[in-house]
């Protein structure tokens, strides 16, 4: 196998794991939304979730500006948006946008 291969096989790898984080993250931002509009609280969506209490706590807070519809898909575009601005999605499950600095 020479180099190039090589490397274009890593670079392949990298970009299906992002994917795959980009999409655990998209599932948890759409879970967390539909939770929201049915009036659920941030501990009680993290319990339903098992998720951290405090990382689902900052999420649901950064959403109150899509109150009360919590549309989905402008969520995940505005997420997409910041992450953009910032270096992406942490590996915590949150965006960075949404993480204690």
């Amino acid at each position: 196998m020479c180099i190039t291969e090589y490397n274009e096989a890593e670079t392949m790898a990298l970009f299906k794991e992002e994917g795959r984080e980009e999409g655990q993250e998209e599932h948890l931002l759409r879970q967390i939304c539909r939770k929201l509009r049915k009036g659920k609280s941030a501990p009680q969506i993290a319990d339903e979730l098992e998720e951290d209490p405090e990382m689902i706590r900052r999420i649901c807070s950064n959403l109150k500006e899509f109150s009360p519809a919590y549309d989905e898909r402008a969520v995940i575009d505005a997420v997409r948006r910041l992450s953009h601005s910032a270096s992406g999605f942490g590996r915590g499950g949150e965006p960075q946008s949404f993480r204690r600095s």
